[in-house]
């Protein structure tokens, strides 16, 4: 089928009503060709447009054992997503930790080595890579802190966004003692990393471990100090620093629970997207030991931050630890819960996604492992870039036992890409009304695209419509005695596909999409016509399915 009918099917848009389609789709899993026994492969991970970076600390290369490693994986022409390459430290050393913590934004990608004792026993490090003209990854750089001391943990936690970069040290020294501390960079002309700040609590005591995870938004920084005792021992909190126009990076504010206990260990993970803050409680145990909760802050007129927002699983389980991961992307947030019980399967994990409507945040969605089983650890790390989400299984025993993997998916929840919408009733066949899907996301440069149908008849080939004019009421258009949505004589042009049923009645109707960007922001609409031989549907014995509205993006 040759698809560069989509064109002038862009010509003629309509805004419909209806209600939103299967939002989100399972992409790919992602699993390093040589990933090994015990590698931990997913404990961290990031995601960057069409890239994603994946760390497995307990990896082992080039001979030297425990060095650690990190992957990055990348969607190929087609819309295929294979990894591209494998990251290598060039002075590895001995549990170093590599891979501990990743970012990655654009063509660059840093990976944190926090037991690395090259400059100073456990001072630790991060690695710069680069992505060449070649489409290669060098690495280009290697960030030690300025004022490095033992066992300071630098690149315990990363986070990259354009040109600055910050690294979590939780363990550095400050003012008073070992309270921890985050380091910006700042990428040069050349395209070098220099420090231009060191940020840290000038009143934490001792043990508060400030920056043992960081996140970055434009110039706001956030660091968690998840041992903090401001309103109980090990409470927690978290510092929210920005760069002022004079280059300096003072803190702007301190983010505490409102209903704070001792041992909530909140901070333990942060992130920040513009005026949005989350931050991970994982042992909180309001509603049970250790179920855990993550809190919302939101950027005031006044500069201010205030608490809008507590969220808890829609399951609330003893020991969970929902909020031991946490990642926001513009009014959408991910929450891991590492331990929950999945079945009967123990600490198998999972992921919750949670929207934010008019004032409030509702839990939309939610993430597990196709074959959960004990002690797979799904959620230990999480990632969102504009719709593309990666989870990490760190101890996965898929491919070795506790080698880890992770999971990519595509949700339009998190995405301001237009959602797909299902309306209409069409005409009911032998086996009652059937319901059109996409099979992927609505995307160019997409090989697999195509859509779905259910309670088709079984084993049998029907007919797709894709038009760009739609009738969402419906009508007996052609007098084929069936409801059509799309309107076949208006639509320029209308294309007419195969639909492919299986022996269960599970319809799918390959439509591949190409790399071809005059497509993008084409509104389209499908519907499914079928043919019955199983009971009698007069006059013709078709049936049709309801209409699925849809707007393909940019992957």
């Amino acid at each position: 089928m040759q698809f560069r009918s989509f064109a002038p099917l862009a010509a003629g848009l309509l805004v419909a009503s209806g209600h939103a389609a299967a939002q989100t789709f399972d992409l790919a899993t992602l699993s390093p060709a040589d990933t090994g026994v015990s590698n931990l492969v997913g404990s961290a991970c990031d995601v960057s447009g069409t890239a994603v970076i994946l760390g497995g600390a307990g990896h082992s290369d080039g001979g030297v054992a425990g060095t650690g490693g990190a992957w990055i994986f990348e969607r190929n022409a087609g819309g295929a997503w294979a990894e591209s390459a494998e990251l290598v430290p060039s002075d590895a050393m001995v549990f170093g930790r590599f891979g501990f913590a990743v970012a990655i934004d654009g063509d660059v990608a840093m990976v944190g080595a926090h037991d690395d004792s090259s400059v100073l026993s456990g001072a630790g490090s991060v690695y710069v890579y680069t992505r060449q003209p070649d489409q290669t990854w060098l690495e280009t750089d290697k960030l030690a802190a300025s004022d490095a001391t033992v066992f300071a943990q630098f690149g315990h936690s990363v986070a990259i966004d354009g040109d600055f970069a910050v690294i979590g040290a939780p363990t550095a020294k400050s003012p008073f003692g070992t309270s921890g501390a985050g380091y910006v960079f700042q990428r040069q002309m050349d395209d070098s990393w220099l420090q231009v700040a060191k940020l840290f609590d000038s009143d934490a005591p001792s043990g508060v471990e400030l920056g043992f995870d960081a996140s970055i938004s434009g110039t706001r920084v956030v660091l968690g100090a998840h041992k903090q005792g401001d309103t109980a021992p090990v409470a927690g909190a978290a510092h929210v620093f920005e760069r002022q126009n004079d280059g300096s990076w003072p803190r702007v504010a301190k983010l505490l629970a409102s209903d704070g206990a001792a041992i909530d260990y909140f901070g333990y993970s942060v992130s920040v997207s513009g005026d949005n803050i989350v931050c991970g409680a994982w042992q909180d145990d309001d509603f049970g030991t250790g179920t855990g909760s993550a809190y919302v802050f939101e950027r005031q007129p006044d500069t201010s931050w205030t608490e809008v927002a507590k969220l808890l699983p829609p399951v609330v389980q003893s020991n969970g630890h929902f909020g031991q991961s946490v990642w926001v992307d513009g009014d959408y947030a991910l929450i891991g819960e590492i331990h929950e019980i999945v079945g009967f399967y123990i600490d198998a994990g999972g992921a919750h996604g949670y929207e934010r409507g008019a004032g409030d945040w509702a839990h939309s969605e939610s993430f597990y492992y196709q074959v959960p089983g004990n002690d797979q650890n799904f959620g230990h790390c999480l990632a969102v870039d504009d719709g593309t989400i990666v989870i990490g299984s760190s101890e996965n025993d898929q491919v070795a036992t506790n080698g880890g993997l992770a999971k990519l998916y595509y949700s339009y929840g998190a995405t301001s890409d237009p959602a797909p919408v299902v309306q209409g009733n069409g005409s009911d066949g032998c086996d009652g009304p059937q319901v059109i899907g996409l099979a992927r996301p609505a995307q160019i440069d997409s090989a697999d695209f195509g859509f779905t149908c259910t309670n088709a008849p079984a084993s049998s080939t029907g007919f797709l419509l894709v038009g760009n004019v739609a009738d969402i009421a419906g009508s007996d258009l052609l007098g084929l005695g069936v409801t059509l949505h799309v309107n076949v004589l208006l639509s320029t042009p209308t294309l007419l596909l195969d639909f492919f049923s299986d022996a269960s009645g599970d319809g799918f109707a390959p439509a591949p999409l190409p790399n071809s960007p005059s497509l993008v922001g084409a509104v389209l609409h499908a519907q499914g016509v079928w043919v019955w031989t199983s009971c009698t549907l007069p006059p013709l014995n078709l049936s049709s399915s309801n209409l699925v509205s849809f707007t393909i993006s940019a992957p």
